[in-house]
């Protein structure tokens, strides 16, 4: 639902994560955003 709002809001570069964002961020895959790209980590207590 997330992904379909932006995209009818005008967002053209939009993906549904499966997983939610905590899958992507365990799988270490990059974010690419205005700011650049970086690699989010998680911390393990």
């Amino acid at each position: 639902m997330g992904a379909q709002t932006l995209k009818n809001l005008g967002f053209s570069n939009v993906a549904n994560l499966k997983g939610g964002i905590d899958n992507w961020v365990q799988s270490g895959k990059a974010i690419k955003n205005y700011l650049g790209t970086f690699t989010l980590t998680s911390e393990q207590e």
